[in-house]
């Protein structure tokens, strides 16, 4: 299995070939809306070589990525590190894992925070959302792997070397969600 620290190093190219393709099956009826579940898919990607601290989260329709195809490389992503997603889970909002259910193929992005950047937009188009909110005037915030460790992120990023680079550049797996 390859591990999180085999990947940080690699050119994006090298990344892109060797990124694993891991399969989650949660024990029992759980959703992704359950705190049970957050804890089963984090101990699953720690067992899995991955250092869930050092990851932040974002969910999608994986139908391409399983099919052998590249995953799409958008300027931004919207991503939630594990102190976000048990808030969200208190709260009842969507996370990752939810976010990816409505899809035909459940995935979960495994992203290396340290390559990172928040995002902050002063002009969000909400009037033509079709499946992604489309985010203008760009501007950068704090680096991810500055925010300290049990301090919510659940923003819209960009990669630190944007706008030549993609959040695609940061992942270091990809979590097929296997419905129960």
């Amino acid at each position: 299995m390859i591990s999180y620290a085999d990947n940080r190093d690699m050119t994006n190219e090298v990344i892109k070939q060797n990124l694993p393709h891991l399969h989650f099956k949660p024990e029992g009826y759980l959703s992704g809306g359950d705190e049970e579940f957050l804890d089963q898919f984090l101990d699953f990607i720690g067992r899995s070589g991955f250092d869930p601290r050092q990851l932040v989260y974002s969910g999608f329709d994986g139908s391409s990525a399983s099919k052998g195809e590249e995953v799409p490389r958008y300027p931004y992503v919207f991503v939630m590190n594990e102190a976000a997603w048990r808030q969200a889970i208190t709260h009842r909002e969507e996370n990752p894992a939810e976010y990816a259910e409505g899809w035909d193929t459940p995935c979960i992005g495994l992203y290396d925070k340290q390559q990172l950047v928040h995002v902050y937009s002063s002009d969000i188009d909400l009037e033509d959302i079709h499946d992604r909110v489309e985010l203008g005037a760009i501007e950068r915030g704090e680096q991810l792997a500055d925010i300290p460790e049990g301090s919510a992120v659940k923003e819209a990023v960009i990669h630190q070397g944007y706008p030549e680079t993609s959040p695609t550049d940061a992942l270091v797996g990809l979590v097929f969600i296997d419905e129960a």
